[in-house]
């Protein structure tokens, strides 16, 4: 069994997109569960009401409320949803992330693998989809539930392939019997987690890089997942901006 652990932050549109192209796999022959975490919001669709829908579609979702200071610190906040994970392999993942039909199948093989007990697996390519249409592609489905979701989402322009490394949300398998030998079960020990101030100082401090360095991943090009991109702030030197 895969579990998900994602947090949804007034995503819950692109965490439509997910789950309809989670229930829109093909050939896969264990459960994806969801461990969704998230803070109450006045928007609509809320995270409760995607989350119902996907429940009402058979998808087995649990469920934190948290505030905003959890969803600050994403490597805390990782080490509270795995208290709860029964997933043999743990799937930490953004909220926008759209997969194709045989990504989780593609996934399947590679986790059958004895070798790759050991180790995280990552799939580092990544597309990243043109920002205004992405922001008109979400607002035109009023449903919920999307059909076929990758296909409409890989019609969006300038799809460039990002080649970055084991970013916390671009995919990081890991085996939860290894995590459990080598951290206790947790996504960051300690004080290796201080995301908040990510940009305030450089990257050592944010807890995916130091899971990444920690576990060691083995990369595998699975088919490529897509990012529906969305606007970015940063606050450096304490200055905010949009990247």
């Amino acid at each position: 069994m895969i579990e998900m652990i994602i947090m949804c932050h007034y995503f819950q549109k692109r965490l439509s997109w997910m789950l309809s192209s989670i229930l829109q796999q093909e050939g896969l022959k264990q459960e994806v569960i969801f461990n969704i975490a998230s803070m109450k919001e006045n928007g609509r669709p809320t995270t409760e009401e995607v989350i119902e829908e996907f429940r009402s579609r058979g998808i087995n979702i649990k469920h934190l409320i948290v505030d905003k200071e959890d969803l600050a610190y994403r490597g805390m906040l990782r080490n509270k949803q795995l208290e709860s994970a029964t997933g043999d392999w743990i799937f930490f993942s953004d909220t926008d992330h759209v997969f194709p039909k045989t990504f989780f199948s593609e996934l399947e093989t590679v986790i059958s693998i004895p070798v790759n007990y050991k180790c995280c697996i990552a799939s580092p390519y990544i597309y990243e989809s043109n920002l205004e249409q992405t922001y008109a592609l979400i607002e035109s489905e009023k449903d919920i539930y999307i059909e076929d979701a990758f296909l409409k989402a890989s019609k969006l322009s300038n799809l460039p392939s990002q080649g970055r490394k084991v970013a916390a949300g671009n995919m990081q398998v890991v085996n939860f019997n290894y995590l459990k030998k080598k951290t206790g079960g947790k996504y960051c020990i300690g004080d290796k987690s201080h995301d908040k101030h990510m940009f305030n100082g450089g990257m050592k401090t944010r807890s995916d890089v130091y899971f990444r360095d920690l576990i060691r991943p083995r990369i595998y090009h699975l088919s490529d997942q897509i990012h529906l991109n969305h606007k970015r702030y940063r606050r450096y030197k304490g200055v905010e901006e949009q990247r």
